[in-house]
């Protein structure tokens, strides 16, 4: 068991995420997640309403913990470039790799600094500042998904 995310509950999903391997599922009771009988197939999406460390939240009041990028493919919207000069980078700021404008990339993370710029993550390594030429556009829930619990 693990002590759980804020009391908050989110109407509009974040994002999606689509499991790679079976996922099971947990449910709120308190302030701790308690396995459920309930679990995902392979190929499964699902709209993801928070995401907190490595718990997200889903539909139906239900959570995954553990979230790790290679067993999940989580989408919270897509990027793209504007600029002849945009870089990615990595965590620690070195520049990685320019990229071509009208490329479009799956936003996987979002992280805020302080100074309000925002951190896009397009996968585990690479990371695009919105101080750059880009334009990111927020993730539109989009019906049907695939399967469901």
């Amino acid at each position: 068991m693990v002590s759980l995310l804020k009391e908050e509950t989110h109407s509009q999903p974040i994002g999606s995420i689509t499991c790679t391997l079976v996922t099971p599922l947990y449910r709120k009771e308190g302030d701790r997640l308690i396995e459920s009988k309930e679990y995902l197939d392979k190929g499964t999406t699902k709209y993801l309403y928070h995401i907190e460390g490595n718990i997200g939240e889903i539909e139906g009041g239900l959570y995954i913990k553990d979230i790790d990028r290679k067993q999940f493919i989580i989408s919270l919207g897509e990027l793209e470039v504007l600029g002849d000069h945009v870089r990615t980078c990595s965590r620690n700021g070195i520049i990685l790799r320019k990229l071509k404008k009208g490329m479009k990339y799956r936003v996987v993370s979002i992280h805020q600094k302080e100074n309000g710029v925002m951190i896009y993550g397009i996968n585990d390594k690479e990371f695009i500042s919105s101080d750059e030429e880009i334009t990111f556009q927020k993730f539109i829930p989009q019906l049907p998904l695939t399967k469901h619990v």
